[in-house]
């Protein structure tokens, strides 16, 4: 994957964020649900990110940038299914809103230390402020005039039932398609010898990942890059 590819990833999240994230509040009012609900279900998402934003680099190198995009779309489609199964504010505050640091905070995260790999280091920050507006300026506008037009002008318990079927068919689609497009086309791509940019000839450098036992790990540093910094493969 590339930056156009780390890109289409960002656009889509922002995009399944928004669409949950806009009409949540409208959703909980058609529970008549109190405000201090309301207000915990909206903070709920904030307080686990906590501990994992801490950790989150050391969790990013353990599990490899792509597997945790994968699982943030696999987390959407457990979000949207819980939102129109669930009528319980405090079951949707459990089900729901403790999962939002999967697919919004790491996954977010991830996508912005992937571009850190793959832009020139002088371009470092451009390519993580594309990033940033992918997801929260593009992606959220797309996400909210989609979700607008998929929502039913009534009012009322059920208004915002078709969204959400339709947010989780659309992220197991993404899901399942971006699985098997790593898995099968792009993974061996970047483990092969010339898969990664920079990559050294030097002797004592492995040019592939090295095992140790049945342990094989997710990411191989080479520190002789041609543009200075690290080259990271998944």
């Amino acid at each position: 994957m590339g930056t156009r590819g780390s890109h289409c990833c960002t656009y889509l999240l922002g995009i399944f964020w928004s669409a949950l994230d806009s009409f949540l509040p409208w959703h909980l009012n058609e529970m008549v649900s109190t405000e201090l609900t309301i207000c915990l279900t909206l903070a709920a998402g904030a307080l686990p990110a906590i501990p994992f934003m801490w950790f989150s680099e050391h969790i990013v190198d353990f599990c490899g940038h792509t597997n945790l995009l994968i699982i943030a779309f696999i987390f959407y489609i457990v979000r949207y299914t819980a939102v129109y199964a669930l009528w319980n504010p405090w079951w949707l505050l459990l089900c729901n809103e403790a999962l939002e640091f999967l697919t919004l905070s790491l996954a977010w995260l991830a996508a912005i230390l992937y571009l850190r790999h793959l832009v020139p280091r002088h371009l470092t920050a451009t390519g993580q402020g594309m990033a940033v507006a992918a997801h929260f300026c593009i992606g959220r506008c797309i996400g909210c005039i989609i979700s607008g037009a998929l929502s039913s002008s009534e009012s009322g318990p059920g208004s915002l039932i078709s969204l959400y079927q339709i947010g989780a068919i659309a992220a197991a689609v993404v899901a399942s398609l971006y699985f098997i497009a790593y898995h099968c086309c792009f993974k061996q791509r970047c483990f092969s010898p010339g898969g990664t940019r920079g990559s050294s000839s030097r002797p004592g450098v492995s040019a592939g990942p090295t095992t140790n036992g049945t342990y094989t790990p997710l990411r191989v540093y080479h520190n002789s890059g041609a543009d200075g910094q690290k080259t990271q493969r998944y």
